[in-house]
Parts: structure tokens; C-alpha cells; sequence
């Protein structure tokens, strides 16, 4: 990784720039797939114990796994950790998924 160019996300947090494209790709899909997926992620990024749910949309564990957001075991690895919880705003009961890069001219990363 020490040929890639690193990133600083908004919590001073720096990584690889290919693990944030392909991490904030995947995490696109996977919401669009199911939203209930991504606040399990959330919920899981901050609770290593949290357990997935079954949703209208599936086994919420096993749609990030598909979308490589969560090992087989539901871990999620650090770097994936950092870059959802710094991807994602809450207002109430809603949650936005923005740029999680710092200073980012734009804060729309994604709808």
C-alpha cells in the first residue's frame, strides 16, 4: 500500500486513496440495494456486539458482504470503519451519506 496516495477523512484519519474509492463505490451500492444494511454497518462501525437483522431486503450481513463492506464474520475492518462513520450524517431519523474526506469542497459525496 505504501505506493498509493493516502487521504485524510474528516477525522484526521488518513488512507489509501484505492481503499476509499472502492470502500465509497460499495457503499453506494449496498444502500441502494438496502438502506437497512447501511444503518446496520453504522450501528455495527460503532458496536463490534451489534447484531444484523433480517430486512425486506434480505440478510443485511450478507448484502455488505457481497459488497465487501464486512468479512464473513461481520467484522469490519478498520479502514472500512473510518470511512462509514465518516461518510454518514444523521438528522433525527435521517441518515445522509456525504464525503468523507476533509475539507471537501463538496459535501455531497452521495444521495
Amino acid at each position: 500500500m505504501s505506493n498509493s496516495a493516502m487521504i485524510t477523512l474528516k477525522d484526521g484519519e488518513k488512507v489509501p486513496n484505492i481503499i476509499l474509492a472502492a470502500t465509497t463505490y460499495n457503499l453506494k451500492m449496498a444502500a441502494k440495494e438496502s438502506a437497512d444494511a447501511i444503518i446496520g454497518l453504522v450501528e455495527r462501525c460503532k458496536d463490534a456486539q451489534y447484531k444484523f437483522i433480517f430486512s425486506p431486503h434480505g440478510d443485511s450481513k450478507d448484502i455488505l458482504r457481497r459488497w465487501a463492506l464486512v468479512q464473513p464474520s461481520g467484522a469490519v475492518p478498520a479502514y472500512i470503519q473510518s470511512i462509514v462513520l465518516n461518510s454518514v450524517e444523521t438528522s433525527g431519523k435521517e441518515l445522509r451519506l456525504v464525503s468523507p474526506i476533509s475539507g471537501s469542497i463538496t459535501n455531497q459525496f452521495f444521495i
